[in-house]
């Protein structure tokens, strides 16, 4: 089993806690004990913690040398470990300024071969033949230090007073049998900080400069509940998520990371997972270069169902290296129907395109206009244009609508929101209008699809968002030949995705006409059709069920 324990006084016991969080949440080990000056802790802690009171003890002199040293006389316990844990064998001792942040578990594996302890040397002591190592992190050998060892150091300490009372006593007793630890379990500044650090101890740093670091006001800010279920799977590798984007930008990828409550960490680009080992499961929604020797299994949660197909994605894979898509272990697919379509993009066999559904469409489920919170949801008529992205390959240009004149038409229970893609840097809209609102780049598109009436867009996998939420759509195909014959799409465009399109440059009277008659009659059955082949396992659960494809990955 793997024991470990913390020392405190009264005023340590809030950074005792945080430490012992950051253990738990990313170690799977079995008991934490905290020796402390009370019977209970002032606040209510998981049956993992086990609280020691060791005011009453008897086994240092309360005037004896070192009991009003600097560090308190709780640090002389660890010196006594074998007596107040009688019952352990081997235990792993770390100070209370510290964060773990990774697996811990290879401490406790560490071979002692008859020594008494393992610890991180550190150097500017470790001089004249003395092996001295720092007790911030240690692992210590109670079965062996009952050999009569422990009861020396103790009589030492109440009979000599040391610089670094029961460190220097451990060190100078212990000659000869102390292992070293790799310093990634105690990095420390003042010794050198490792690169692969697992455990960080802020030794010799003021409290008032560590305690409000990211890496550990993440642990003070976390409730044992959440340190109990990311315990759950501590120890089975931290899952690396990447995107050529920002989590801000990736949907399908941030619903995932949102869901997902284990050991994690985001990359970006995505081509960075080649430099990257050691993570059983990448989970990514983008391509991704090929990877020699690749040691993960390969999630894709993206390049589905969408609005556009991929620069001749099916056809001729013009500038995808074929090898790439085939190392994906698992593809996800937005319904039962595409399962196929999916395998055919990546190369890959059917049996590896899971149909789990949208993740980003778990925003949508069940939401209903006015739970998105934008100003659209006060207007009896609230129209979204919201066209994709379009590059010196696939069209490279809008449709010229003479917003001045729709605006002249708009009536005082209309409004138009102009949602541009996050790639477009110039602004859509153009002239003076007073009943057309284009919405800044940074804000997410998810508050005004909910909250419109009628989406107006293009190509744009936004259709699909959409239709699930019971919007009826309407294709402005200005540009429809160039699109297409550069990109191209899954179905036939674009009778196969809508019942309601034109050409929208110098029609914005029968653009308007075709959004008022979408927000009278709905979503036709054409567009319930495609709905039911593209997207019915889209059921507000989808990330859920991509996490339990992670954890069987594991």
């Amino acid at each position: 089993m793997k024991h470990a324990v913390y020392c405190a006084t009264r005023n340590l016991y809030d950074a005792m806690e945080t430490a012992a969080k950051s253990l738990v949440a990313n170690t799977p080990v079995d008991k934490v004990h905290f020796l402390m000056e009370d019977a209970e802790f002032p606040r209510p802690l998981p049956d993992i913690i086990e609280c020691h009171d060791v005011s009453g003890q008897d086994i240092f002199d309360p005037e004896g040398p070192n009991a009003n040293c600097r560090w308190t006389w709780m640090v002389l316990m660890r010196a006594a470990l074998c007596h107040v844990l009688p019952d352990v064998d081997r235990v792993l001792s770390i100070d209370c300024d510290t964060v773990c942040a990774g697996d811990a578990s290879g401490a406790w594996e560490l071979p002692l071969d008859g020594c008494y302890l393992a610890g991180v040397k550190e150097g500017g002591k470790s001089k004249h033949g003395l092996q001295y190592v720092n007790m911030g992190v240690a692992l210590f050998d109670l079965e062996k230090l009952r050999d009569g060892k422990a009861d020396e150091i103790i009589g030492v300490l109440n009979t000599h007073r040391f610089t670094w009372p029961e460190q220097d006593a451990i060190n100078y007793l212990c000659q000869g049998r102390i292992c070293e630890m790799p310093n990634r379990y105690n990095s420390m500044a003042f010794n050198g900080e490792a690169d692969d650090a697992v455990i960080t101890h802020f030794a010799a740093v003021p409290m008032s400069k560590w305690w409000n670091r990211p890496e550990v006001l993440e642990y003070r800010e976390m409730g044992w509940d959440e340190v109990m279920e990311r315990h759950g799977y501590a120890g089975r590798g931290k899952v690396l998520f990447a995107s050529n984007h920002g989590l801000a930008r990736d949907e399908s990828l941030r619903a995932v990371w949102d869901a997902y409550d284990g050991p994690k960490e985001f990359a970006k680009p995505v081509e960075s997972i080649a430099t990257k080992r050691g993570y059983p499961v990448v989970v990514v929604d983008t391509l991704t270069p090929y990877v020699p020797n690749k040691d993960f299994a390969l999630v894709n949660i993206g390049h589905g169902i969408s609005g556009g197909k991929l620069y001749g994605f099916d056809e001729q894979r013009a500038g995808i290296d074929p090898k790439a898509l085939a190392q994906t272990d698992y593809a996800i697919s937005s319904s039962t129907g595409t399962v196929g379509l999916v395998a055919g993009q990546f190369g890959i066999s059917e049996d590896k395109v899971l149909p789990l559904g949208f993740p980003r469409a778990d925003w949508y489920a069940g939401k209903k206009k006015g739970d998105g919170g934008s100003f659209l949801a006060k207007y009896e008529r609230a129209y979204l244009y919201a066209p994709t992205f379009r590059g010196k390959n696939d069209g490279d240009r809008l449709p010229a609508i003479d917003w001045e004149m729709l605006d002249s038409m708009l009536e005082d229970d209309e409004v138009i929101a102009v949602k541009r893609h996050y790639f477009q840097r110039q602004p859509i809209v153009t002239g003076d209008v007073d009943r057309i609102v284009e919405i800044p780049t940074a804000e997410g598109i998810a508050p005004y699809l909910i909250d419109c009436d009628v989406l107006l867009t293009d190509y744009s996998s936004t259709l699909f968002d959409a239709y699930m939420l019971g919007k009826p759509c309407v294709l402005a195909i200005d540009d429809m030949d160039a699109y297409l014959d550069k990109r191209g799409m899954y179905f036939e465009y674009p009778s196969r995705y809508c019942t309601r399109w034109l050409e929208a440059e110098g029609n914005e009277a029968k653009l308007l006409e075709h959004m008022r008659a979408a927000h009278v009659t709905g979503m036709r059955h054409a567009e319930r059709e495609l709905m039911v082949k593209v997207a019915d396992m889209c059921d507000g659960h989808a990330a859920e069920r991509v996490c339990e494809l992670i954890r069987s990955l594991l």
